[in-house]
């Protein structure tokens, strides 16, 4: 039976509450016996409006005999049994429930995209994730999910530009933190930087073993705030942010 991974989130009313209503509609769709959670814990919001308040993370793994769209229409339903609405991109939200990883499978397709393309590199995914899946080997990266969490926190800090869009180039420039390099290379680097960005415009196989993001999973009017947002989950602001144990 597939093995599923999913990530909870919330950060509009009782979160607590939220990711336990959560805990228990998944435990209702998984394998009898497999679910397991990670604990939790709260980050500051990255990305959309300003004036969020602070997330209450987690990550679920458990089997279940559902195909990846069936699961994906049970997490929304999940969703909408909190009111969840989606009227501003990144907003706040009641409950969030995004499926990372199915299996070994790779999907593009307008509703569904696995694994997550944005799983990699922000760490209030990726450290919850690893705690109740570490060795699962992310199938477009090539490495298991502990060793992408350890380029996370401790791989060089530099940023690599596949590809030489002198857009991108010019937005990461603009934005990078001090100290952080700036390379722009060909391909997949055996010594991966904390984070990779890919700018082709077409969805590329080729394998990249720390975390990246794929431009071409993003509308081109969202690449500068995907950009952006991609800097502050690695390089956050203020990196107290970066992990923190919910109460």
């Amino acid at each position: 039976m597939p093995r599923a991974l999913v990530s909870l989130g919330s950060n509009l009313g009782d979160t607590a509450a939220a990711l336990e209503h959560a805990e228990a509609a998944l435990r209702g769709i998984a394998k009898s016996g497999s679910l397991r959670v990670s604990p939790r814990s709260t980050t500051a919001p990255i990305g959309g409006p300003a004036g969020q308040h602070a997330f209450m993370n987690a990550a679920a793994v458990f089997q279940t005999s559902l195909a990846p769209k069936q699961l994906l229409d049970e997490l929304r339903r999940i969703e909408a049994s909190l009111e969840r609405e989606r009227h501003v991109r990144w907003g706040p939200r009641t409950l969030d429930l995004d499926l990372l990883l199915y299996g070994d499978q790779t999907v593009h397709s307008e509703a569904l995209r696995l694994p997550h393309p944005r799983m990699t590199f922000r760490p209030f995914v990726l450290e919850p994730a690893a705690e109740v899946a570490g060795d699962w080997r992310h199938p477009e990266a090539g490495a298991t999910l502990d060793e992408l969490l350890g380029v996370l926190r401790g791989g060089r800090d530099a940023v690599a530009l596949v590809g030489d869009d002198p857009q991108v180039v010019a937005w990461v420039r603009a934005a990078a933190s001090p100290g952080v390099a700036i390379e722009v290379i060909e391909a997949r680097q055996d010594d991966p930087p904390k984070l990779t960005l890919d700018t082709r415009r077409r969805p590329v196989a080729e394998p990249c073993a720390g975390p990246r993001l794929a431009l071409a999973d993003c509308p081109p009017e969202h690449w500068r705030s995907e950009i952006l947002a991609a800097l502050e989950c690695v390089w956050p602001s203020d990196p107290t942010d970066a992990f923190r144990d919910a109460p």
